[in-house]
C-alpha cells in the first residue's frame, strides 16, 4: 500500500515539472514581448553627433605664481643727523637719480666750505714758499711744513666732501616710494631705513615647479603670464629657475619676468603662468565638456544603429577647452557632442543636424 502512494506521488510530480517546462517558455516568450513593448514606447532622444577626426593639439605646463619687484630697495642714512629733507610721499614715482633725503645738509656744507678754505690757504702758502725758496729766501724746513700742512687741509676737505655728499640720498633706480620709514625733523644714526622704493616697470612672477618638469624648462623660454584679476595676459620670458629646491614641497623657483609700462601689474598680485611643452600631432582631440565622469571613470558617447553607446576613454593632456583622447575613440566613431548628459548605454537616439549658430554650414 505504502509503494503505491509512493509511485503515485512520484508521477504526479513528474507531471508537474513536464507542465512547468511547457508554460516557462510561453511566460518567457510574455515578458520578451512585454519588454520590448515598454522599449517601443521610449522616444528616441534628439543628439547631435560629429564624426570623430584626428588634430593637432600644443600641451602646455601651467603654474601659478605671485608678481614681485624687479627690485625692491632700502635707502638708509649714511651719516647721523637730522632729517632737513624727504620731498616724496608714498606712492610717488621717482627717477634715477632723484633725491630721496637730505641729511644735516647745512652743517656738513658749512664744514666743507671751511675746510676748502683752508686748503686754499695752505696751497697758496706753499706756492709762495716755493718762490722764495728758488731765491733762497726760504728754507727747507718751512718748505716741508708748508707742505705737510697742505696735504692735512687737502685730507680734511676730501673728508667734508665724502660726509656731504653721503647727506644727500639719492635714487638708484626709478620706482615707486613703497615706505617711508623716517620724517622730517627726525635725529638718525648711519644704517638707520630711511624709505623703501620698489622698482617694477619690470615685474617678477614667482612660481614652484615640481622636479620632473625642470627639465622643460630654460632660459629665455617664452611663456604666457594671466594677472587673474585683470583678466590679461602678458608676454614673458623665463629668467631662471633657482638650483636649489625648498626643503619641504621639494620643488624648485621659477622666475619669469614681464614688461609693465603702464604700472597696470601690481606687487603680489595672483599669476598664471603658461608655457608651451609639446605639440601632438595626428591625436584625437575633443571639446572637454562632453566627456562624462562617473567616479574615476571617464566616458563619452557614440551613435550606432540608432543607439547610444557608451565609450570609456583615457583622457590626456589638455589645451584651453579640448581635451586629448588617448584611448577609447577612433577616428570616423560618430561622437554625440549635445545631448549626451540624458543618455544611457542602449538609449535609442535620433540624430538632428549639427549646424553653426546661424544654420547654414554643418560643423565638423
Amino acid at each position: 500500500m505504502n509503494s503505491k502512494k509512493l509511485r503515485m506521488r512520484i508521477l504526479l510530480f513528474v507531471l508537474a515539472l513536464a507542465v512547468g517546462m511547457a508554460v516557462l517558455p510561453a511566460c518567457n516568450q510574455a515578458n520578451s514581448s512585454t519588454e520590448v513593448a515598454e522599449e517601443s514606447k521610449i522616444t528616441p532622444l534628439n543628439v547631435k553627433v560629429r564624426p570623430v577626426v584626428t588634430s593637432s593639439l600644443t600641451e602646455n605646463i601651467v603654474f601659478r605664481g605671485t608678481t614681485l619687484p624687479d627690485k625692491n630697495i632700502t635707502f638708509s642714512a649714511e651719516t647721523s643727523g637730522r632729517v632737513e629733507v624727504m620731498p616724496y610721499d608714498l606712492g610717488a614715482r621717482v627717477k634715477r637719480g632723484a633725491l630721496l633725503a637730505r641729511i644735516d645738509y647745512a652743517t656738513l656744507k658749512s664744514q666743507r666750505n671751511r675746510d676748502q678754505v683752508s686748503y686754499d690757504l695752505a696751497r697758496k702758502t706753499r706756492e709762495r714758499l716755493t718762490s722764495l725758496l728758488a731765491d733762497e729766501l726760504a728754507s727747507r724746513q718751512q718748505m716741508d711744513e708748508a707742505e705737510s700742512r697742505e696735504q692735512m687741509a687737502k685730507a680734511a676737505l676730501d673728508m667734508s666732501e665724502v660726509l656731504v655728499s653721503k647727506s644727500l640720498i639719492h635714487a638708484t633706480t626709478a620706482g615707486i616710494v613703497a615706505r617711508k620709514l623716517a620724517e622730517v625733523g627726525e635725529y638718525v644714526n648711519p644704517g638707520q631705513p630711511l624709505l623703501q622704493v620698489v622698482a617694477f616697470e619690470t615685474v617678477v612672477v614667482s612660481c614652484q615647479v615640481p622636479e620632473s618638469l625642470v627639465p622643460r624648462i630654460k632660459r629665455g623660454m617664452p611663456v604666457q603670464v594671466t594677472i587673474d584679476s585683470l583678466q590679461k595676459s602678458f608676454d614673458g620670458l623665463v629668467h631662471v629657475v633657482i638650483p636649489s629646491a625648498h626643503p619641504t614641497s621639494k620643488t624648485f623657483e621659477m622666475r619669469v619676468k614681464v614688461a609693465n609700462p603702464d604700472y597696470q601689474i601690481l606687487i603680489g598680485m595672483a599669476a598664471t603662468v603658461r608655457s608651451q611643452a609639446q605639440v601632438h600631432e595626428n591625436v584625437i582631440v575633443i571639446p572637454q565638456d562632453i566627456v562624462v565622469e562617473s567616479g574615476s571613470q571617464r566616458f563619452v558617447f557614440v551613435e550606432e544603429g540608432g543607439r547610444a553607446r557608451q565609450r570609456q576613454v583615457q583622457l590626456g593632456p589638455v589645451e584651453a577647452d579640448r581635451v586629448m583622447i588617448r584611448q577609447g575613440l577612433q577616428a570616423g566613431d560618430r561622437l554625440v557632442i549635445e545631448g549626451h548628459r540624458d543618455l544611457y548605454e542602449g538609449r535609442p537616439i535620433h540624430v538632428v543636424p549639427d549646424q553653426d549658430k546661424d544654420g547654414d554650414n554643418p560643423r565638423t
